[in-house]
């Protein structure tokens, strides 16, 4: 189930049910100023860390980064109704934007809920046996997005679709489209990168034409 911010409406009946399996919806929209935890240089364009489970394992052994954008903070607490597993989490900095789409600015406010925050969560009632995934996202599937994470959001959800009707041996990573040749990196990978290209390579050959051409004198 993909459901993330909601902008005017309210989604009472949802969150009555996590609730009753420990988990809560914090109202906003999630911003991680981590570089690591967001891409495209936009910390509402989230790109979580993974955590382990027969859903994302496959995805962590693949090394595929999932891209979760406007998603809503989710916090998993004790239950024993049910097992809850956190899928998708954020960074220690991040923070839920209380003024969700309204928001004009990326800082911390006052009346900002301090993270981190679950994105993603698998429930199994440990009584009826019955499954549940949640995605706290409402773009989770959009073409560009899933694109970007080279197929990597659309296997979160098949992964998990498979995994709540009990066909764990459909848990994987599918063949990909040829058009899915992007390289997904954080924010921070690509503001180094950039560094190297823009100024540690060209510094680099600078100082060997120096050094050639003080050679050459020398040799004169």
């Amino acid at each position: 189930m993909l459901s993330g911010p909601q902008d005017g409406a309210e989604l009472p009946n949802l969150q009555t049910l996590l609730t009753g399996y420990g988990v809560t919806v914090t109202d906003g929209v999630v911003v991680d100023p981590n570089r690591d935890y967001y891409a495209f240089t936009a910390p509402y364009v989230l790109m979580p860390e993974i955590e382990a489970s027969d859903i994302t394992d496959p995805l962590t052994e693949g090394s595929y980064h999932v891209i979760v954008p406007i998603a809503q903070g989710l916090t998993v607490g004790e239950s024993s109704a049910a097992t809850v597993t956190s899928l998708l989490q954020t960074s220690a900095d991040s923070f839920s934007k209380a003024a969700g789409y309204a928001m004009e600015t990326y800082d911390k406010e006052d009346g900002d809920t301090d993270g981190p925050f679950t994105l993603a969560v698998s429930i199994e009632d440990n009584t009826a046996g019955g499954r549940l995934v949640w995605v706290a996202s409402d773009f989770l599937l959009d073409e560009m997005y899933n694109a970007y994470s080279s197929g990597a959001n659309l296997d979160l959800v098949m992964n998990g679709l498979s995994w709540m009707i009990g066909q764990t041996d459909a848990v994987s990573i599918r063949a990909k489209s040829l058009d899915y040749n992007y390289l997904t990196i954080s924010s921070s990978s690509a503001a180094w990168l950039k560094i190297c290209m823009i100024g540690i390579v060209p510094v680099g050959y600078l100082l060997l034409g120096i050094e050639e051409i003080l050679r050459r004198r020398k040799m004169v």
